[in-house]
């Protein structure tokens, strides 16, 4: 399986952010407890990111990101510069619209 990092912060910073390297954060979404998000996590792990840093959700793709806990603690622990990283993009909505309204939710967080 492949994976992609979506940035969800387009206003890149450069390599290095004010405090520090760039970190890699990811974000897993299942729809029910019987799904297994153990593949997302082994495909963001190789990709770099620390099992520390991955957000999970079991939720249904079509709640909107801010009513997702998982993608709610992302938000509000990402800094500018990071990088978010999802299995498949799919995973932070069920249409093109969502993953869009997420993007742009993202860009809009202001950060302390």
């Amino acid at each position: 399986m492949s994976y992609r990092k979506v940035s969800l912060h387009h206003r890149f910073l450069g390599f290095l952010r004010q405090n520090g390297p760039v970190r890699h954060l990811g974000y897993t979404r299942v729809s029910t407890r019987s799904r297994d998000a153990k593949l997302q996590v082994d495909a963001q792990v190789k990709s770099g990111v620390q099992e520390r840093d991955i957000f999970a959700d079991v939720t249904s793709g079509s709640r909107t990101a801010m009513s997702r806990p998982g993608m709610k603690k992302l938000l509000e622990y990402a800094q500018p510069g990071d990088t978010v990283v999802v299995w498949r993009v799919d995973r932070l909505g069920r249409s093109l619209i969502d993953v869009l309204n997420t993007v742009k939710l993202s860009e809009s967080v202001t950060y302390t």
